[in-house]
């Protein structure tokens, strides 16, 4: 046992020196490409690693060589460093000035431009429907962010089935929100990988995720600046149909708004697990299995604030 227990250590502490090289850039680049044969070559010995890693643990439980706890905590060590989206759907860094070609992105509601930082949204927040930040653990705070979101919802849909009867010319009103889609044919488990430069009004935010349908049915990370007394916070939200509901949240997370660049991502496994990371550190893990259909859509949405997206990168499971 003392010999499997110093082979396992010996692998697990190999991991962090193989992975040490991010796998996300700051958005200037591919994750599922890196540059050069060699950092190619070293994502195929990590994976090789962790493969063995996992095979090791596996065997272990299976004879019981291990304490249960260390056994655990390797799992832990694999998941962490495992990236099991290999399957590339979609990547856009806006270099070629125009949203709308290769892939194409569809604005339905507010406006998006393309510049020298990348896909730009500039969106009032007085005008915006923000979800308030809730409170890590207090379900009445969860619940009052879903009331907040699904409100914003509920508008949306008044928007796009007015009442019958002949039409009215009426004046448009102003955009509430700047929202856009790319549609993707996603599977069940997939990754986003957002980078992006925040300067988020009070009050304001910004989601982006994958959806299916009118609706958007589906999974969304939700950035809330906070402001006047609130707790800046991250939240993983479920949205449905009738409304959307707070899986958990993150609360004060690292500042997103320092002038700098930074990697938002949202994963869901196979097995209904969904992370929340941020410039390449896991920030909350949580299991929905809510929603078991693949997906048709990734949106970002703007609610308050203005945002440089750097770079969107897509990917599901082979």
């Amino acid at each position: 046992m003392r010999m499997f227990a110093v082979a396992m250590c010996g692998a697990a502490l190999a991991l962090p020196a193989a992975a040490q090289t991010p796998r996300y850039s700051s958005g200037w680049g591919d994750p599922a490409q890196p540059a050069g044969q060699g950092a190619a070559r070293a994502n195929t010995a990590d994976e090789r690693l962790l493969e063995e890693l996992k095979r090791l643990t596996d065997e272990a439980e299976r004879v019981r060589a291990a304490d249960p706890r260390f056994l655990s905590d390797l799992r832990d060590l694999a998941r962490r460093y495992e990236w099991p989206w290999r399957r590339r759907i979609a990547f856009d860094e806006f270099r070629d000035g125009d949203y709308a070609r290769d892939p194409v992105w569809t604005v339905e509601a507010g406006s998006f431009a393309v510049g020298y930082e990348g896909l730009v949204s500039r969106q009032d927040a007085s005008r915006a429907q923000p979800a308030q930040p809730a409170q890590q653990g207090q379900a009445g705070d969860k619940q009052d962010l879903g009331r907040a979101l699904m409100g914003a919802l509920v508008q949306e849909l008044a928007r796009e089935r007015p009442a019958s009867g002949p039409s009215q010319p009426a004046a448009t009103p102003p955009a509430t929100e700047s929202r856009i889609r790319l549609n993707a044919a996603t599977p069940n488990a997939f990754a986003v990988v957002v980078a992006l430069r925040a300067s988020a009004a009070a009050g304001g935010g910004i989601e982006f995720g994958l959806g299916r349908g009118a609706a958007g049915e589906g999974y969304r990370l939700a950035y809330n600046p906070g402001g006047g007394g609130a707790t800046p916070s991250l939240a993983l939200v479920r949205a449905g149909p009738y409304g959307s509901a707070v899986i958990d949240v993150v609360n004060a997370p690292p500042a997103l708004q320092d002038g700098a660049a930074h990697t938002l991502q949202l994963t869901r496994d196979a097995a209904g697990d969904l992370t929340i990371g941020l410039d390449g550190k896991e920030l909350l893990r949580a299991r929905d299995r809510t929603v078991r259909e693949p997906f048709d859509r990734l949106l970002l949405i703007n609610r308050g604030g203005e945002y440089a997206i750097r770079s969107v990168a897509l990917y599901g499971t082979p």
